[in-house]
């Protein structure tokens, strides 16, 4: 009669409860850490796409003067010192006949470009002002340069 009539006192979660937990918080993860790595690319990225506009902007004043573009042996006379950025490596003039293509039927000139370190895509500024990406390796529009936010790439 003494154990019917005792109540339980245990408190604490059940080895069942914790396991269920512990897989909700996975499944999540699962879906979230992705997408904070590119979140994280498109960061790095845009700190070379800024400088890549900086550098399309000088391209042009140096255009207008001598009616081409600088390549990689003239910064000088671009007036700006050749830039490092931390997630990037060099940024390397072109003279803008450089055709750019992604086997989509187009070409287009660039006039400075730079590749991620991590070696998955390459930026470029093209003579029309327009940032364009392009993976290193596989098709363009890639999924590296499309995850990012860069369009569909179609000279």
């Amino acid at each position: 009669m003494v154990g019917i009539m005792q109540s339980s006192n245990k408190t604490g979660y059940t080895l069942l409860e914790i396991m269920i937990t512990i897989v909700i918080i996975l499944g999540l993860a699962a879906l979230a850490i992705p997408r904070f790595g590119t979140q994280v690319k498109r960061i790095r990225s845009s700190e070379a796409a800024q400088m890549l506009l900086i550098i399309f902007g000088e391209q042009k004043d140096y255009f207008r003067e001598n009616n081409v573009y600088a390549d990689d042996t003239l910064w000088s006379d671009l007036g700006i010192d050749k830039p490092t950025l931390d997630n990037f490596g060099a940024i390397v003039l072109d003279d803008g006949t450089t055709n750019l293509s992604c086997g989509l039927g187009g070409n287009v000139q660039y006039i400075a470009r730079t590749t991620s370190n991590d070696g998955e895509y390459t930026l470029y500024a093209l003579t029309s002002g327009e940032i364009a990406c392009k993976p290193v390796t596989g098709t363009c529009p890639g999924s590296p340069c499309t995850n990012m936010g860069y369009g569909d790439f179609t000279p």
